[in-house]
């Protein structure tokens, strides 16, 4: 079978001996990369897209928080699309065509850490990933949300501007189907969460409000790897309460903030795990902050067993400490 179509648009490939699935974007490769110029040419807002006055240099807005002439966050359309519209001609079998919504949520005017954003700031950030994961949630034939911040070289950042991207996936991620079986048949982090000195987890504990908890996970894949659990069990940030949304935002905060002062200047992911579209009952969903302070090595890519150098308990000592501050 011809693979014509597969080489206009994107699509995925399931690799026939793991069954792990991996997404081709081909017109990805045309994106800027930032970090191949100077430190101090990345700060410069003159040669920044994102930064105010550059408004015209992105696809037209889908959304705004702000006024016409100034604005705090914008939602755009990514333009270079991971997912994009489905490629013309017939694909290869065990391909799909890699069809969904891909956005970029640009955080703030000015370039800053989420950590160095006001409260205020993180909670109508944090207001308008549930606005925009609603949205996608509805979208006909999206399976599963991916919400991500790539922050820092090493993290897979390649514009230097606090950004945070969106995708609307065709299909349930592998990780996520996993999560989602594991959900089925009992939630652990309703079990385990700290609300007693005898918890389990209570010497994973970072820190703990009322309706969050940050802790280090039993088998983190990076050194101090953190989570932010919400205590109620539920599946999707568009589920919760405004309430609900201001304390993650805090959390999230407080979170970078103990990761990035662990090492100065760090890189990092922050992700959402999320319930597939139609099976959000028994989903708990948690967002993760990774530090990137090393690459795989030969071992973790032929054994995909990555090699962690912290305990997660040693780590959390460490993260409780700054996490205060």
């Amino acid at each position: 079978m011809s693979s014509g179509g597969e080489k206009e648009g994107s699509f995925f490939r399931q690799d026939p001996l793991s069954g792990e699935w991996v997404l081709f974007a081909p017109n990805r490769g045309a994106r800027p990369n930032a970090f191949i110029r100077s430190a101090e040419e990345q700060t410069k807002t003159t040669e920044c897209p994102f930064c105010p006055g550059h408004e015209k240099e992105t696809p037209p807005e889908i959304e705004r928080r702000g006024t016409a002439e100034t604005w705090t966050i914008r939602v755009i359309p990514n333009r270079y699309p991971a997912l994009s519209s489905a490629p013309d001609g017939p694909l290869r079998a065990g391909s799909i065509a890699g069809r969904g919504p891909h956005e970029v949520i640009i955080d703030a005017p000015e370039h800053k850490h989420m950590d160095e954003m006001s409260p205020t700031e993180v909670v109508q950030l944090f207001e308008v990933y549930a606005k925009r994961v609603r949205a996608t949630r509805a979208v006909d034939g999206v399976k599963a949300v991916a919400l991500f911040k790539n922050d820092g070289e090493n993290a897979g950042e390649s514009i230097h501007h606090p950004h945070t991207q969106l995708l609307g996936l065709p299909l349930v991620p592998d990780r996520i189907a996993r999560m989602a079986i594991h959900f089925d048949s009992g939630c652990s982090f309703c079990a385990g969460l700290p609300s007693t000195p005898n918890s389990h987890l209570s010497e994973r504990l970072v820190h703990e409000g009322d309706e969050f908890a940050i802790i280090t996970p039993f088998a983190p894949r990076r050194a101090y790897e953190a989570w932010i659990v919400p205590r109620r069990h539920v599946g999707s940030i568009d589920e919760m309460s405004v309430a609900e949304l201001r304390a993650f935002a805090d959390m999230a905060r407080r979170a970078v903030g103990a990761v990035r002062r662990i090492s100065s200047g760090v890189s990092f992911n922050l992700c959402f795990y999320q319930s597939p579209v139609d099976r959000a009952g028994s989903f708990h969903l948690y967002a993760e902050v990774t530090p990137r302070r090393s690459v795989m090595g030969g071992f973790e890519l032929e054994t995909g067993i990555l090699i962690n150098v912290v305990t997660p308990e040693e780590a959390a000592n460490k993260l409780r400490e700054l996490a205060g501050e």
